[in-house]
């Protein structure tokens, strides 16, 4: 295998260092932003700070909900379907 160069190998600790202090920078701002499931229709209301996103939570700016096995699932798939109606009503 050959040798790999001098200036590859700063690069690629620079980066892992990088690396390193961001995730430090993410755990530090986890914690305090983390946002408990509201009341209401959403999570994190227009005007809310929002230093990452999370998503689990619905954001009203947006308008984005996540879907889960019991959220999310709340519109009419009838608008999707209206072509195999009118198939099944054609037969």
């Amino acid at each position: 295998m050959p040798e790999i160069p001098e200036e590859v190998k700063s690069i690629v600790e620079e980066v892992k260092q990088k690396q390193e202090e961001l995730q430090q920078q993410i755990e530090e701002i986890k914690p305090e932003t983390t946002v408990e499931h509201r009341e209401g229709e959403w999570d994190v209301k227009i005007g809310d700070p929002v230093p990452y996103f999370d998503k689990r939570l619905s954001y009203e700016l947006t308008g984005y909900k996540p879907i889960t096995e019991t959220e999310g699932l709340d519109f009419d798939p009838s608008w999707f379907t209206e072509a195999r109606e009118t198939f099944l009503d054609t037969e």
